[in-house]
């Protein structure tokens, strides 16, 4: 099957359960969406987000815009949530909620298959029980594929779930969530994909146990839909995410658009490098059968390579030592599972304050671009600028006028009517030759209107060669996180870079 005329792009769908042990601090917020981001999770799977029911949903982002919340109304605690990447193309067709924060149901589509999405929190006691009204639920819900996932609150198969081979779990409680899933055909992915395997989502410090409690489920009949499942390092949460990659249907790839990463600017070694590779370019260039405009024009790609290059080197760098850390986490997670030692678990807690301190400067990257967002947004076309000028329109709301005849009228329609009879009067929009009367009624609006006419001296300075003082002023006050152009080259460049683009610049405009 051909897709060379399709926008669609076969991919695998990647599946991320996480229990997030609270939400509700900006800082966990921004950790777990670039954490979404760096693992490519196409739908995520959250549980105790710890959101109240009503409270604005601020657990969204550029690439994570859709996202549906089952929390709890009566306090900040629990709470479940699915988001979705925006690159797929998930049509909703119904979501169901539960107001105690234990679970959240959605069922759409991409593009012809039907997929049903749970979340589930279960409680600390009675698990059984709880579990058994959702299954309830879901069975009056759910159509097409369905996946669920969510933290159990307890070890399915304690002698393989357990570091211990025991659980202090009542026997009967056990026996009946197995009966539930068993009746409704759900299978554990991750266990009928590691039949032999011993491998743990969450420790107890207390009692200084490793358990699997975290889980993916589907229909028997769906299993061979799934390629891979794993269990990722805990980090920043006591619970660890996750992964699940099942076969899917086409859905939309992601849509990107180079610009420019402005903590680049600030290293001094590229800031340096910058300046001779702008010196080199322009001297080798600067030739008089070469137009000022394509001189221009061509720095830009020049340059877009150049920051290209620089900002992929600086990710590869940050990615290896991230990936680094990370199997490091995971090795001693692994042998702290085998061998319960107190030095051990030393060095994973330093291990995982190593990646803290990784991630905290991309924190602080992400927190700056809301700023940019505004500077990027303000004067185009979007949601912002409508939000503002329906904001504009609301203030600007004419309920009662009164006409040329006097009389007062409330109907929009007539309030229309009368303002465009007096702009058609005022410029004398009917009249195709104008008569002495309207120039001079032209005339004697204009010099009503405009106080302060251009003088003589004010013309010559219009008229007058930019200077090179009149482009510095001109780039210090425009705003940083401008982009100028399509090239992705922001404000603070041609600031950054004044001194080598000002003999260039000052060409082209007295061009």
């Amino acid at each position: 099957m051909s897709h060379t005329n399709s926008p669609y792009a076969p991919c695998n769908l990647h599946l991320q359960s996480h229990n997030v042990r609270g939400l509700n601090i900006p800082e966990k917020r921004s950790r777990l969406l670039c954490d979404l981001r760096a693992s490519r999770a196409s739908v995520a799977f959250l549980q105790e987000t710890h959101f109240r029911l009503g409270s604005v949903n601020t657990l969204k982002d550029t690439f994570y815009p859709l996202g549906f919340y089952g929390n709890y109304s009566q306090s900040k605690s629990r709470g479940v949530t699915i988001l979705f990447a925006k690159d797929v193309p998930f049509l909703l067709e119904a979501e169901m909620a539960d107001e105690g924060g234990r679970f959240i149901f959605v069922r759409g589509s991409i593009l012809d298959t039907t997929y049903t999405f749970a979340s589930i929190y279960l409680p600390n006691k009675k698990q059984h029980s709880c579990l058994t009204r959702i299954m309830h639920l879901l069975d009056n819900f759910q159509k097409g594929i369905t996946v669920l996932a969510g933290d159990f609150n307890v070890a399915l198969d304690p002698l393989v779930d357990s570091s211990i081979g025991a659980s202090t779990t009542p026997s009967h409680v056990l026996r009946t969530i197995r009966r539930t899933l068993h009746e409704h055909r759900l299978v554990d992915v991750w266990r009928a994909l590691h039949p032999t395997d011993r491998d743990y989502s969450y420790f107890s410090q207390v009692h200084k146990t490793h358990s699997c409690i975290d889980y993916f489920f589907m229909h028997d009949h769906n299993l061979n839909l799934s390629r891979s499942t794993d269990i990722l390092a805990t980090t920043w949460s006591d619970h660890a995410p996750l992964n699940l990659v099942i076969q899917s249907p086409l859905f939309a790839p992601r849509e990107r658009q180079g610009r420019l990463n402005v903590s680049l600017l600030t290293d001094a070694l590229i800031k340096e490098e910058l300046h001779t590779t702008l010196e080199r370019y322009f001297a080798e260039n600067s030739t008089p059968d070469t137009p000022i405009q394509t001189l221009w024009e061509a720095h830009k790609a020049v340059i877009r390579g150049f920051f290209i290059s620089k900002g992929t080197a600086r990710k590869k760098l940050h990615d290896d030592e991230r990936k680094t850390l990370l199997e490091e986490i995971r090795a001693l997670e692994l042998e702290h599972i085998t061998s319960n030692d107190a030095t051990v678990y030393q060095k994973l807690i330093q291990a995982r304050q190593a990646l803290d301190k990784l991630v905290s400067s991309s924190l602080r990257f992400q927190a700056m671009r809301p700023r940019s967002f505004f500077a990027l947004q303000e004067n185009k076309p979007g949601r912002l600028l409508a939000r503002i000028i329906r904001d504009k329109r609301i203030q600007s709301y004419i309920p009662k006028l009164r006409t040329s005849g006097g009389v007062p009228v409330t109907d929009l329609e007539a309030i229309s009517g009368e303002f465009r009879k007096f702009f058609s009067d005022l410029y004398n929009l009917d009249t195709i030759e104008p008569t002495d009367s309207s120039l001079d009624r032209i005339d004697a609006f204009l010099l009503r209107t405009i106080l302060k006419p251009l003088g003589s001296t004010g013309r010559e300075a219009l008229s007058s060669v930019i200077s090179a003082e009149e482009i510095l002023e001109a780039l210090k006050t425009t705003k940083n996180g401008k982009c100028p152009g399509p090239d992705g080259l922001l404000i603070e460049y041609y600031k950054t870079s004044s001194k080598d683009l000002l003999p260039t610049l000052l060409r082209l405009f007295c061009f």
